[in-house]
């Protein structure tokens, strides 16, 4: 019931002065207008949940192995996570200002939309990698480290099937 009365019903009063219409311009209108909403929704939060996961993901293979970074960067996420989301918007705007002309297509548009969102949520998906990372058994990293084993060969034998589970949980 709650899903209805916070989501269906605000549509429904939004969908009624349209219907009643005799004019089928404004029916159509209206449809491009919303699936042009529908578009940039799903390239803000698509775009911005790849930055958010791919830096999550490097940050947590970089500093997972070795146990002072990894303490030191989970309070560094944690107080970053902390800050308020106008902050960032507010930066991108004073940037804006500042930059030349030609450099328009970088931060008045889109992409810069999706690195500040990517940028925002980029503490909750290394936290959640951080957190599946860490639930994988240690002797597998220690046996690597033991060995001498480089992260690229330890990623492609040991992480290959556990990583789309941790980006899964994302």
């Amino acid at each position: 019931t709650l899903l209805f009365l916070l989501q269906i019903l605000p549509f429904i009063g939004l969908l009624i002065p349209i219907l009643w219409t005799d004019d089928i311009s404004i029916l159509l209108r209206a449809l491009d207008e919303a699936s042009t909403t529908f578009q940039n929704s799903i390239l803000y939060s698509l775009g911005g949940a790849l930055i958010s996961v791919g830096l999550g993901l490097i940050l947590v293979l970089s500093v997972g192995r070795m146990k002072n970074l990894r303490s030191f960067f989970l309070v560094g996420l944690l107080s970053c996570f902390s800050i308020p989301s106008f902050l960032s918007s507010l930066g991108m705007i004073h940037l804006g200002t500042l930059t030349p002309a030609f450099m328009d297509w970088l931060t008045r548009r889109r992409f810069s939309v999706v690195l500040i969102l990517g940028l925002k949520f980029f503490p909750v998906a290394s936290l959640i990698l951080f957190y599946g990372y860490l639930k994988s058994p240690r002797i597998w990293a220690e046996q690597a480290a033991v060995s001498s084993m480089t992260l690229h060969y330890f990623l492609i034998k040991v992480l290959q099937f556990q990583i789309p589970q941790h980006i899964g949980m994302v």
